[in-house]
């Protein structure tokens, strides 16, 4: 499996410790590695690559942090301007073999508990072989109007949403169907690319 790593966001939610030269995942909060350290570490046992898309201006700060880790099979694809996730992600997969798996997180993820994520990760990649988009949602703790949901039925993804007003969150967290989007998921190269093809041809083309 290869993991795709976005890391072209700015952190402006974390001003003035994340800035725009110095954004939140490459900063260390947890007194042992930067977020997007913490990434890199917790997806290498699970995957044998490591695809970073980034930006031209915080690429010297990737490669540092990756040089500091001394960790092989690690490239990077470089957007000349940031436009979306489901670009970046393109662009990464267009890179790849259409048979491989891929596991795509942002960079900027503070996880705790391992072995539910190594458990779940390995879950969502069986479902992937069989041709399925596996996406993540977390359980939401309070009607946050910061973060993305997804609505979902059992495993079966419904609709996703956009970062809702105070009223329609509590809505969604009264609802119980809703989950905060994490912006992670594991597919098949060509299965994510036909359906890119399908409904977005112009990111494709």
């Amino acid at each position: 499996m290869t993991n795709i790593i976005l890391c072209g966001g700015s952190g402006s939610r974390l001003w003035p410790v994340s800035r725009e030269q110095y954004p939140k995942q490459f900063c260390d909060l947890t007194g042992n590695y930067s977020l997007f350290q913490e990434t890199v570490i917790r997806n290498k046992d699970l995957c044998n690559r490591t695809v970073i898309v980034t930006n031209n201006n915080h690429f010297n700060l990737a490669k540092k942090q990756i040089e500091e880790l001394n960790i092989e099979n690690v490239e990077f694809i470089l957007e000349p301007l940031g436009r979306n996730t489901a670009l970046a992600i393109t662009i990464a997969c267009l890179a790849l073999d259409k048979d491989d798996i891929v596991l795509v997180t942002p960079s900027d993820h503070l996880i705790k508990d391992g072995k539910d994520y190594k458990d779940t990760i390995i879950a969502a990649e069986k479902l992937a072989v069989n041709d399925n988009l596996v996406t993540f949602g977390i359980k939401p703790s309070y009607p946050e109007t910061g973060f993305g949901y997804i609505e979902a039925e059992g495993e079966n993804v419904i609709s996703f949403r956009e970062k809702p007003d105070e009223k329609t969150a509590k809505e969604y967290i009264e609802e119980k169907k809703y989950f905060w989007n994490s912006g992670m998921f594991v597919f098949k190269v060509k299965t994510y690319l036909d359906e890119i093809k399908h409904h977005s041809n112009d990111i494709y083309v």
